[in-house]
């Protein structure tokens, strides 16, 4: 979850998501979406139609996924039924964003506090290129 004008998720794109790692665990394991929250089309999504809420100057879809924490850059992941989404936000490094994709990906969050799993978790991508 973006918008245009956020600076730390320009920082995002070009610090971890050139990471070859990064790019390689998401096209495995993941259906990558990047969202602009603002974006003031309707979408359909998973049988409901969904809109921009001038309220929130954001996209209704992002508002409920993101679960009213609007904060820029947000990480969410949705489960297969594009339920339960599990949202990280901020800003996240390679070693952080490894730190998360594994933490859903490998199913620790239905027995793990994420806090817990952090201490003990070693990161070992490398940043990318720019990052």
């Amino acid at each position: 979850m973006y918008t245009s004008w956020c600076g730390w998720c320009k920082v995002m794109d070009s610090a971890t998501f050139t990471s070859p790692e990064v790019v390689d665990y998401f096209n495995k394991n993941f259906y990558a979406v990047k969202f602009n929250t603002e974006r003031q089309d309707s979408i359909r999504f998973v049988g409901k139609m969904w809109g921009f809420m001038p309220e929130y100057k954001a996209h209704m879809l992002a508002v409920q996924l993101m679960r009213g924490q609007m904060s820029y850059p947000t990480s969410v992941i949705l489960d297969e039924q594009y339920q339960n989404p599990i949202a990280s936000p901020g800003f996240l490094n390679v070693a952080s964003m490894e730190r998360f994709l594994k933490f859903v990906n490998e199913g620790h969050y239905k027995t793990t506090p994420y806090d817990t799993f952090n201490k003990r978790f070693p990161p070992v991508w490398k940043p990318g290129p720019r990052g």
